[in-house]
This record gives structure tokens, C-alpha cells and sequence, in this order.
């Protein structure tokens, strides 16, 4: 009887795992000053901004340019005045607190001139006395309809106070008014020639006050 002798089967080996695929890379972040040509003529993000909006500001900004240089620059003469006189004149007052009180009358006398184009109109005026105090000393305008009594009491006030100044006076453009405004203060002639300043502020109605000083 023949000796069979059996060859062994081979060991079974296992097929390899499958290789797994690269995880892909993020992308690095782009220099500013290094983009690369693909990318700056081809996406989307680096491309230019639509140029109908950039032409309406360009417009926008055009126009107010244009606004400001017609009107914004343009030069509009406003009213000016000047002090032409001022007359003093000492009130004694007797009281029983103080009975050697003095107090001035002071008449002021102003040129207005109107150098615009449309018409201008006074409302009114006060004035400021600076002496050594520490504040000044403020007063309004008194009233046009008390100028002849002030007047016919203290005489020395007539050679500046002809003509009162009255709130609503009109001054035409080109025109130059001249009137004159009664103050009072509680000084002594002497005090009040001692003064270190005085000012008085013209109030014009839709304009600044006007500052006077002497």
C-alpha cells in the first residue's frame, strides 16, 4: 500500500487593511501682500466692489462739495455800531440806611449800520460797568417812553440823548441809524470816571449782539 503523505494546506494570511486616504489640509491663511495671482483675479473675495454704488457717492460727495464752495464760503456782511457819545449825570438818594447814596444816569449814544441785504431790527440794549468789584455792574435799557422825564430832570443828559434809541426800530440795508439809551448805576460821578471799562450790547433780532465798548 502506497504511502500517501498529505501536504499541508498554506496558512491563510489576511489582505492588508486598506490605506486610509490623507485628511486634506486646511488652507493657510493668505498674506496681504503676498496673494497669489489665481486667487486675487479669480475669487470672489478679492474681487472689486460693484461700481454703480462707488459712481452714487462719488456723486453724493460731489454735490456737497459743490454746496459748500457755492454757499458755505460765501461772505455775509452783518450790522455793525459804534459809540458816538456819552453824557453822565449824578442822582443823590436819600435814605435811612445810607443817606449819602449816589447814583449815575448814563446816556449812551450809537450809530447802527445795516450793510446787508435785508432789513434789520433793534430789540433792545444793556450795558456793563467794570470797577474794582469783583462782578460788574448790569443794567437795561430804560424805556423811550421815560426819556423826557430823565431829561427834563438831569439836563447834562441832553447833548447825547436827542433821540432814543426804541426796540423795533428798523434799519434798511445801506442805512445807518443813531440813537441814544439811558442806564443807571448805583455810583458816584466820581466812581463811574473811575471806571476801568464799560460795554454796552445791542440786541438785534436773527442776529448776535452786537458789542460796544469804550
Amino acid at each position: 500500500m502506497a504511502d500517501e503523505t498529505k501536504t499541508p494546506s498554506p496558512a491563510y494570511v489576511p489582505p492588508p487593511p486598506p490605506a486610509s486616504s490623507p485628511k486634506p489640509k486646511k488652507p493657510e491663511a493668505t498674506d496681504a501682500g503676498h496673494v497669489p495671482m489665481t486667487e486675487e483675479m479669480d475669487s470672489a473675495k478679492w474681487s472689486l466692489p460693484p461700481i454703480v454704488p462707488v459712481l452714487i457717492a462719488l456723486a453724493i460727495v460731489a454735490i456737497a462739495v459743490a454746496i459748500y464752495t457755492v454757499h458755505g464760503t460765501k461772505f455775509v456782511p452783518r450790522p455793525n455800531g459804534k459809540v458816538t457819545g456819552v453824557a453822565v449825570a449824578e442822582q443823590k438818594m436819600e435814605s435811612a440806611i445810607d443817606p449819602a447814596q449816589s447814583r449815575v444816569l448814563m446816556a449812551v449814544q450809537v450809530s447802527i449800520s445795516n450793510p446787508g441785504e435785508k432789513p434789520v431790527f433793534v430789540q433792545g440794549a444793556n450795558a456793563e460797568i467794570q470797577t474794582g468789584a469783583a462782578e460788574p455792574l448790569k443794567d437795561d435799557a430804560a424805556a423811550a417812553s421815560d426819556f423826557d422825564r430823565y431829561l427834563a430832570a438831569f439836563p447834562d443828559l441832553k447833548s447825547v440823548a436827542s433821540t432814543p434809541l426804541k426796540p423795533e426800530t428798523k434799519i434798511m440795508p445801506g442805512e445807518t441809524t443813531t440813537g441814544a439809551m439811558l442806564f443807571g448805576f448805583p455810583l458816584s460821578k466820581d466812581d463811574f470816571n473811575k471806571k476801568k471799562s464799560m460795554k454796552v450790547w445791542l440786541k438785534l433780532y436773527d442776529h448776535d449782539p452786537i458789542e460796544l465798548t469804550q
